[in-house]
């Protein structure tokens, strides 16, 4: 199953060995103690911010560029050459790998993304594994319980699997890619190189190497309006 997602665990080597088990995807329920058992203390070896905000045990490696007001609540990794945009909220048990980018204003909650992997402005990526190279478009959003808070069950090809979990956000393969404003509905799993359109909102299993196309229906009519719009102020003043 795993190889209809990654041709290579590109992670810390502790990050590595949860992806031999049957169950890798628990590495999800796993994370913040794996991470409390790595980060003994906070090890910061790239220039930030004073406005940058840390909170518990962060490691954060070589040449990183963070911008303003981020905040990064630990236990947190952050590998080489990473980019963090002003406003990002990097919440526990987050693994962002080498070279990976976070767009501005984005959240990152208990979630792995392999090396080289994006995500754009606006994003919410929870309980989530996305995979090296992979890229997730501005606004999207993976959401993550069920309305109910039952067991999130997976999808893959004509089977069904329970996780125990009542969190999961998606598994995107290495690769592959959500255009803006997709979004995901618990336990999505998408195989490897697969491409998702704009506006998209999708879930379950979908294999390797596909292109979901999103089709708009929208009727477009003459505009009857003929009154006059009023200004009015975002905050009432007094």
């Amino acid at each position: 199953m795993i190889e209809d997602f990654f041709n290579d665990i590109k992670a810390p080597d502790f990050v590595k060995s949860e992806f031999k088990k049957d169950d890798w995807y628990n590495l999800l329920v796993r994370a913040r103690e794996l991470l409390a058992e790595n980060i003994k203390e906070t090890n910061i070896k790239s220039k930030i911010s004073d406005s940058v905000k840390i909170i518990g045990k962060v490691f954060i490696g070589e040449n990183c560029s963070l911008g303003e007001n981020i905040v990064i609540e630990g236990p947190v990794y952050i590998g080489d050459n990473v980019e963090i945009g002003h406003g990002a909220y990097i919440r526990s048990g987050s693994i962002i790998c080498s070279n990976c980018s976070v767009g501005f204003v984005s959240q990152v909650k208990n979630s792995l993304m392999m090396e080289g992997s994006k995500i754009a402005n606006h994003c919410f990526l929870s309980d989530s594994i996305i995979g090296a190279s992979s890229r997730v478009g501005g606004h999207c959003e993976t959401s993550n319980r069920r309305f109910d808070q039952g067991e999130i069950e997976f999808q893959y090809k004509d089977n069904k699997f329970k996780t125990g979990l009542d969190k999961l956000g998606m598994v995107l393969g290495e690769g592959s890619r959500l255009g803006g404003g997709v979004f995901t509905y618990p336990g999505t799993m998408i195989g490897k190189n697969t491409f998702v359109s704009t506006m998209a909102c999708v879930g379950g299993y979908i294999e390797p190497n596909k292109f979901v196309k999103y089709k708009s229906d929208c009727e477009i009519v003459d505009n009857n309006f003929k009154g006059e719009l009023k200004h009015t102020y975002l905050f009432e003043k007094v």
